[in-house]
């Protein structure tokens, strides 16, 4: 029964006796003597003169960088900045970063590394830089495949140095056409239960754009009978450079002209049908390409459309701005003024690449507002004249054509080498080769002459 208390005992002396070795160790650290205490004190005032010593090397330090620093920025606005002082005040500014300012060695350590710098020689100067390349305008014609009818990728460019010397590469027109009169134009409702890439051309518009197909062949004709293409880069051209069924659907017999046509359509429906109303009136061999593009489509309107709430939107457009007003579920004028800027971009560097050389003209077909707004894009309109303008009758066509460039003298009509003998020089961006025909601007109601061209 006594055996618990004395464990218990022996257990308190124990942790005695620890608690008493822990509180004699720290005793024993403490100086017991006068020459102990001297002795600390001696020690002290050491640590305090070498951290003043480390504060003064600091800031002698911090001055060289900063008289360095202000040597160099002095010589730089000289224009002739001192390598000496440049490499003195990056020494030691790598030295400070490390923290080689903690001891007497970082300053010494600071100039060391500066004199090396500044002692070190010269580099050699840079290489001098090639002469640059000539431009891509002055590549002489026997090297430019453009001239003889193929497509050259090293003009695939809208920089005004791209655009052909010989202008005979560039199409001779580029034939804008709106749809035929459609199931839409005649019923607004036709696109409450029809969507509206599907709505067909009447009757009327059928035979709309067959006589649009005769007049623009016609128009090309005129051209050949006046020997404009005689003298056009030779090609071989075929019929079945396409698989486009209007391509392979002409019934007429192969032409002896030496123009030929390549087709862009919108995908709708109507545009299609007027497509191919106009391609079938060409013989053979003429339509070269039918190319469907959806940047050509329609101004998105909404999907169903719900003929009230369409008339009611209509009215509001009015008041807000008819350009900038977005439909709902649809586009505004100036979301397809954005499409129609990425179409022109890739259609101008096939142009200047020769895509479309050797006599070939273009035929659009497209719509009444995406076709104002190409022209608007084309020939730099403003929003207000933009407004001022509106759409040409169904199937009408509406004509750019290449023009004489205002840099050549007259009587030079396909080259532009008889117009300067620096190519160099020549500096005229490809849009600006073409202007709006008299005949055009009568269908389009509120186009002014200043509209025709690229000012």
């Amino acid at each position: 029964m006594s055996s618990p208390p004395a464990q218990s005992e022996r257990k308190t002396t124990a942790a005695s006796n620890g608690s008493g070795s822990s509180s004699s160790s720290s005793q024993s650290s403490l100086p017991k003597t006068p020459a102990d205490v001297a002795e600390l004190l001696d020690r002290s005032a050491q640590l305090l003169r070498r951290q003043e010593e480390v504060a003064r090397l600091q800031a002698e330090t911090a001055k060289e960088l900063s008289r360095a620093l202000s040597e160099a920025r002095n010589a730089a606005a000289s224009g002739a900045a001192s390598g000496d002082a440049v490499a003195f005040a990056r020494a030691t500014r790598e030295v400070v970063a490390r923290g080689g300012g903690g001891g007497g060695g970082g300053a010494s350590q600071a100039r060391a590394r500066a004199r090396a710098a500044t002692s070190a020689p010269a580099p050699p100067p840079p290489a001098p830089l090639p002469p640059p390349a000539p431009p891509a305008a002055a590549v002489p014609p026997a090297l430019d495949a453009r001239v003889r009818g193929e497509f050259d990728a090293r003009f695939h460019s809208t920089s005004s140095s791209a655009t052909p010397r010989d202008l005979r590469v560039l199409p001779r027109r580029i034939v804008l056409v709106r749809h035929a009169e459609s199931e839409g134009n005649v019923d607004s409702h036709a696109y409450t239960y029809m969507p509206d890439p599907q709505v067909p051309l009447t009757q009327r518009g059928l035979d709309q754009a067959t006589e649009a197909g005769r007049a623009i062949m016609e128009m090309f004709d005129e051209d050949y009978d006046d020997g404009y293409f005689s003298n056009a880069p030779s090609n071989s051209f075929s019929s079945s450079s396409s698989s486009h069924p209007i391509v392979s659907s002409a019934t007429r017999p192969s032409s002896k002209a030496n123009y030929r046509l390549h087709f862009y359509m919108s995908p709708y429906k109507r545009s299609r049908q007027t497509c191919e109303a106009i391609a079938s009136a060409f013989p053979r061999g003429v339509v070269t390409r039918v190319q469907e593009d959806v940047q050509l489509r329609e101004q998105d309107f909404g999907n169903f459309q719900d003929a009230a709430g369409k008339e009611r939107e209509k009215a509001e457009r009015l008041r807000f701005g008819r350009f900038f007003y977005r439909f709902p579920n649809g586009e505004s004028g100036a979301d397809v003024y954005d499409r129609m800027t990425l179409f022109e971009d890739h259609l101008v560097r096939d142009i200047n690449a020769g895509r479309f050389s050797a006599g070939t003209s273009l035929v659009l077909v497209t719509h009444g507002l995406a076709l104002r707004i190409f022209l608007m894009r084309w020939f730099h309109w403003t929003v207000a004249d933009f407004l001022e303008c509106y759409n040409p009758p169904n199937a009408a066509p509406v004509v750019l054509e290449r023009t004489i460039s205002p840099i050549a003298p007259d009587g030079c009509f396909d080259s532009m080498d008889c117009a300067l003998d620096d190519p160099s020089s020549v500096r005229v961006h490809t849009k600006a080769l073409y202007r709006l025909s008299p005949a055009s601007r009568s269908v389009l109601k509120g186009c002014t002459e200043e509209m025709c061209y690229v000012n």
